[in-house]
Formats: structure tokens, sequence, C-alpha cells
């Protein structure tokens, strides 16, 4: 149990990281040319939505790595 709660306390911090490492790539495919089609408000809370998505599989990764290793069989 202890180890869900760290992984979980991780995944948590981790929140903010990965949503301003989405902004970060974001402004570099602008800088490449690409053309922006949402503000960085909006970039920024899509990467709190990949954040809280990888603190869950990160809370739960042995469960789901389980249930790979039994659809691989």
């Amino acid at each position: 149990m202890k180890f869900y709660v760290r992984r979980a306390v991780v995944g948590v911090i981790s929140i903010p990281f990965v949503a301003g490492a989405w902004c970060f790539v974001y402004l570099a495919f602008i800088a490449l040319g690409g053309i922006p089609s949402q503000t960085i408000d909006e970039t920024f809370h899509n990467g709190v939505l990949i954040g809280i998505t990888l603190a869950i599989a990160l809370v739960f990764a042995p469960q789901i790595s389980r249930l790979l290793d039994k659809l691989d069989a």
C-alpha cells in the first residue's frame, strides 16, 4: 500500500511539470513554423489532462503491467 501512496504523491507533483513540458513542445512546434490553433492557456489545460492521465497510469502501473502480460499469453 505504501508504494501506491508514494507513486500517487510523485504523480501529483509531476502534473505541473508535464503540463509545462507540453506547453514547451507546443511552442517549439510553433517556432518551427506551425500554425497555432489554440491559446497557451488551452495548451496548458491539455497538458494538465495528460499529466493526470500519466499520474493515474503511474499509480496503477503494476496492475496495468500484469493485465498486459495476461493479454500477451
